[in-house]
């Protein structure tokens, strides 16, 4: 593998001039890898979304009113069809978070609850 010697912050123009460096075997390798770098950015950033996605604000307020409405028994039919529609995306969101933070934290190696307080939800934390 050939090393080549660079300064601690390097500028885009002196990476690829370093690049030019390389054999061709070595650059497709660095390429390759930073291409599986560049994918799992993405992979992390879709994830992220699924974790810290919330139910927009009217929806919440919706889903508030809709539940104190149940609770206090004066729910309509109509209602309780818009309650469980809400209820059932949330939950929906619930899985996909609880997916997306097993996913993530075990491609950071990391115990779920050090990845909870890491995103700052120790809140989840029983």
């Amino acid at each position: 593998m050939t090393v080549i010697e660079v300064s601690a912050q390097i500028a885009v123009p002196d990476l690829l001039a370093a690049m030019e460096k390389l054999p061709t075997n070595e650059l497709d390798e660095l390429l390759q890898e930073a291409r599986a770098l560049q994918i799992r950015r993405k992979e992390e950033a879709e994830l992220l979304s699924l974790i810290h996605w919330q139910l927009p604000p009217i929806q919440a307020t919706r889903l508030k009113n809709l539940s104190q409405k149940q609770e206090e028994e004066r729910i309509t039919e109509e209602e309780r069809r818009e309650l469980l529609e809400l209820t059932d995306m949330v939950e929906q969101a619930d899985v996909e978070r609880a997916e997306a933070l097993w996913t993530l934290a075990q491609q950071r190696q990391l115990p779920l609850r050090d990845l909870l307080r890491q995103l700052n939800l120790e809140r989840h934390l029983g």
